[in-house]
């Protein structure tokens, strides 16, 4: 067989040759534990492992003439092949592992909806000002969809659109649900962010025209779907408010209008849908097969490559020169000054293409005409084109302003717009968009990304649909250093995202543009773990019918019955109360352990904090939607920062449970004060410090913290006030952190700064009494100070250590350094934060603070009388104070950028920098006042580690 196969005969060698069996390696020997990943078996059956070809193919690997001679009878002659056979083994398996990353959009008819004459009770429905194509027809066919129609504008102003939300919907009965007509992305934004607002938990419905090509000869229009493409990302991070996107047909019949009443009142399963004269259509990910095609992609003329000087277009200049590529413009902002653009050209030309650096902006019509018309007056026309420019994002939807959100998709949009005025109608041979998986499934926080790039892949389809050339490329993660660190990269794999191979996402480009696709979906996904995330809180319809992602709800469904939230409430009712604890403790440390990645639930301990597990955000709100759905409650997005550990979980969910409470209100601690007060008490608070009113707002407090109960011993707060491990490391000094006084979970203040301390360096977080119901404030300054002193020493346990204050607990962090310095355990220095003098910070920087906290970080914030009134009462005690001199060295920084606060306010001219009086070292770091603790605390941790390593 083997030698009719060498002389040209198809042979299967998978009905010859038995699977070969997958033998597990030895765990360690102590913990009987992996630490590595276990891969899937390849699922395509034609090219099967077998124990035969699989010793044959690693002896070709390893050259070893003896076992080929032995395997084959192969003669001495066919051996100098060996290298060349090595080689196309190994292309062969990369080609296939790239193959396996191709995905496409299609949309298949669905099962209909059952047609309803009306979707029965209230619903609100939103216009934007403005209004959109045909909206007085969709209105009439709305009121006879739906049993009752409220009908309220907005416009472009989030606190107008949140107060005009508030009022239709409290002149109107409980709302059946919530549809929007959108024809832009920015006015969905702000709805977004106004309905959260207003906290009107209804699910939303949005209704497009043409935002997607789902029958042939349709062309998508771009800002629709770019509508699309932020509604991903709202379904990932609203998912218990979002109802899902349906594009309406040019006309609506009888029948397409029953069937939009069927999709509105039935069980919500489809969240992407079209509907069409000849029925509904569901938008699907498939997987898309490499096309078979001789052909060879090969440029011609000059390629103008957009952020050219940056990584990607770095990686895209080196393979067009290697694919013959002439002449080459490498356009971006920064042009030769880009780091690394020298030393690229220099590599370019050295390799026979002409290279030109050009410093431009590609949404500047004007200038990006000059240059085009320029190059071809010159004898070097463009010929292809490929728009690599981009922006990153972090930021969650309710914390993003209109500015943010069009910066980052016109990163995207606006250039593409121009390069494709500029060539209409010019067939060149490739206009190339990079865009990416964001618009295609969604990625949380990253929503003006994935709304740019949604409009992306529509306009390579409207291009095609003129009948000239386009592909967009739907990326993952590339695996470069310098767009993914080791950090992001785990965290990345942790989500099932795997970072790719720089020189297989090129090669995926080449295949692309050699079987001439328009649209295509590149990237390496470990379904497992994605799934897992991204079904968390409700289903995804989308993915469900890739093979692999089948496999694996077949699973679920296998094992689904202990998952399911009635048979959870039932089996805890038929529990002796003693047992219904740890049975809730099972539910919890399982949760943990599968979104942290842990193989044992055993090692999530009852007491543990989860912020020593490695919790961010993201990972919060993961466990929160899967007990979520295993317990049926409505469980808050910061449960695991308000009850921090697996006991207090259980505390909190079986109290819940027994009182049959749906809403994380009905079971809050005992003792917290009443629900209706304290949203009554924040929600005064909230609409004083929005009007900057700061005098006002000091008094609300200073007046409302005279209800507290206050300690004047510290023997009183001692039980409030302990230290929570944040971060584990084996290097001196450790690091105690003093939580500002802000209205947050105080262990989130320094969540992400953590990441960058594990395996390092401890850090641990001292808490600050009377944030918490029960816990009393402190009647002064000086017992404040002795309680914290004391539980700094605790936590150091004898190690040396060094304080950390953020904004105002650097105010704590110096008085506890000076405190224990008086009484002989001096600390080894102080990290100061941003740290404002109390009364030094300028009126207009506080009111920019205040908007921050407020509006753009809402979600993270735990307002209610308790943490209010702890805030004015710790505030008001430290007026007029100054730091004493130390001897301990202090290291101050400060960020780059002023906090930008509100985008209505006039912009802040005062000097907004804080300043230190005593000696110290200084360092400025990326971001502003709020970021160099979330977003820039990589930046942040640096300067601390190398300042520390130095004492």
């Amino acid at each position: 067989m083997g030698q009719a196969h060498a002389h040209g005969a198809p042979v299967d060698w998978s009905s010859l040759l038995a699977p070969r069996p997958y033998v597990p390696l030895p765990t360690y020997p102590f913990q009987r534990q992996t630490y590595w990943l276990t891969g899937s078996a390849p699922h395509t059956a034609a090219h099967a492992a077998t124990d035969r070809d699989g010793r044959f193919w690693d002896a070709v690997e390893q050259q070893d003439h003896d076992v080929l001679t032995e395997t084959l009878g192969a003669p001495a002659a066919l051996l100098p092949v060996l290298p060349e056979l090595a080689g196309w083994h190994r292309d062969s398996r990369r080609r296939e592992a790239q193959d396996s990353w191709r995905y496409r959009v299609a949309w298949h008819p669905a099962a209909e909806p059952v047609t309803a004459a009306r979707a029965p009770g209230t619903w609100l429905v939103v216009l934007p000002a403005g209004g959109v194509p045909d909206q007085a027809a969709t209105l009439r066919v709305l009121t006879r969809v739906l049993a009752d129609v409220v009908t309220v504008e907005t416009g472009a102003d989030r606190a107008q659109a949140g107060t005009a939300l508030a009022e239709a919907a409290a002149g109107a009965p409980p709302l059946s649900g919530v549809i929007a007509l959108v024809e832009e992305p920015e006015p969905l934004l702000v709805l977004l962010q106004a309905l959260g607002d207003a906290a009107i938990g209804a699910r939303l419905w949005c209704l497009t025209r043409g935002a997607v090509a789902a029958a042939a000869g349709e062309e998508p229009r771009a800002r629709p779907a770019a509508a699309w493409g932020l509604g991903r990302v709202a379904s990932l991070e609203h998912p218990d408010r979002w109802g899902g996107l349906i594009d309406l047909p040019r006309l609506l019949d009888d029948r397409t209008t029953g069937l939009l009443a069927g999709l509105l009142t039935g069980d919500g399963a489809e969240d992407q849908v079209a509907l069409r004269a000849g029925g509904v259509l569901r938008r699907r990910v498939v997987p898309a097969p490499a096309p078979a095609t001789g052909r060879t992609w090969k440029p011609t003329g000059t390629v103008l490559i957009t952020g050219g000087t940056g990584s990607l277009g770095g990686y895209v200049a080196r393979w067009l020169a290697a694919r013959g590529a002439v002449s080459l413009v490498l356009l971006s902002r920064s042009g030769d000054s880009a780091p690394g653009a020298a030393d690229l050209a220099a590599e370019l030309e050295k390799a026979g293409t002409r290279v030109r650096i050009v410093a431009a902006d590609v949404s500047d019509r004007e200038e990006m005409s000059a240059l085009v018309h320029g190059l071809a007056a010159d004898g070097e026309p463009v010929r292809s084109v490929f728009h690599a420019a981009g922006v990153g994002q972090n930021t969650p939807l309710a914390d993003m302003d209109l500015a943010e959100f069009r910066t980052v998709a016109a990163a995207k949009t606006a250039g593409a717009d121009v390069l494709d005025e500029l060539f209409h109608d010019d067939d060149l041979d490739a206009f190339v968009l990079f865009s990416s998986v964001s618009g295609v499934w969604g990625s949380g926080h990253y929503a003006a990304y994935a709304a740019g790039n949604a409009y992306l892949d529509a306009l390579a389809e409207r291009r095609r649909a003129r009948g000239v050339t386009a592909t967009a490329v739907a990326w993952g993660v590339w695996g470069d250093s310098a767009m993914v660190g080791p950090e992001g990269g785990r965290q990345l794999r942790r989500r099932g995202l795997v970072p790719m191979d720089p020189a297989d996402g090129i090669a995926a480009l080449g295949r692309a543009l050699d079987g001439n696709e328009t649209t295509l979906v590149v990237a390496d996904v470990d379904w497992e773990p994605f799934l897992a995330g991204y079904t968390a809180a409700r289903p995804r319809p989308l993915i469900g019918e890739l093979p692999r992602v089948r496999e694996l709800l077949a699973a679920r469904d296998e094992t689904a019955s202990p998952a399911d939230h009635g048979d959870v409430r039932r089996r805890l009712a038929a529990l002796p109360a003693e047992q219904r604890h740890e049975e809730l403790a099972a539910l919890v440390r399982g949760t943990v352990a599968a979104v942290l990645g842990h193989t044992d639930p055993a090692s999530v301990g009852d007491d543990q904090p989860f912020v020593e597990l490695g919790f961010d955000s993201l990972s919060a709100v993961e466990v929160r939607s899967r007990l979520n759905l295993a317990t049926g409650l409505d469980l808050p997005a910061m449960l695991v920062f308000d009850h921090p550990t697996v006991t207090d979980v259980c505390a909190f969910l079986q109290n819940a449970l027994d009182h049959g409470a749906s809403a994380p209100a009905a079971a809050g601690k005992a003792g917290e004060e009443s629900v209706d007060a304290a949203e009554s008490f924040a929600a005064v608070y909230r609409q004083v410090a929005l009007r900057g009113r700061m005098a006002e707002v000091e008094a609300l407090l200073s007046g409302a913290s005279g209800l507290r109960r206050r300690f004047t011993d510290a023997s009183e707060a001692r039980t409030g006030t302990g230290y929570v491990r944040l971060a584990k490391g084996d290097r001196d000094p450790v690091v105690v952190c003093l939580p500002p006084f802000a209205p947050v979970e105080q262990s989130l203040q320094f969540a992400r700064l953590s990441t960058f301390f594990r395996d390092r360096r401890d850090l641990s977080m001292v808490t600050v009494p009377g944030f918490l119901p029960d816990e009393p404030l402190a009647d002064g300054i000086d017992v404040l100070v002795e309680v914290l002193a004391d539980a700094t020493l605790r936590c150091a346990d004898g190690k040396p250590f060094v304080m950390l204050g953020y904004s105002s607990s650097g105010w704590l962090a110096h008085s506890v350094a000076t405190r224990l310095e008086a009484t002989g355990t001096p600390a080894k220095g102080v990290v100061l934060l941003d740290t404002y003098l109390p009364d030094s910070m300028p009126l207009s920087v506080r009111q920019a603070m205040t908007y921050e906290v407020n509006e753009r970080r809402a979600r993270f914030t735990t307002m209610n009388f308790t943490s209010l009134t702890a805030l004015g009462t710790y505030r008001k005690l430290f007026r007029g104070w100054t730091p004493e001199p130390i001897t301990a060295p202090t290291l101050f920084l400060r960020p780059g950028d002023c906090i930008p606060g509100d985008p209505e306010a006039p912009p802040i001219t005062e000097d907004w920098r804080a300043h230190w009086p005593l000696p110290h070292t200084e360092a400025v770091i990326p971001g502003d006042h709020c970021t160099i603790v979330a977003e820039n605390a990589g930046e942040a941790a640096a300067v601390v580690h190398d300042w520390l390593d130095a004492l």
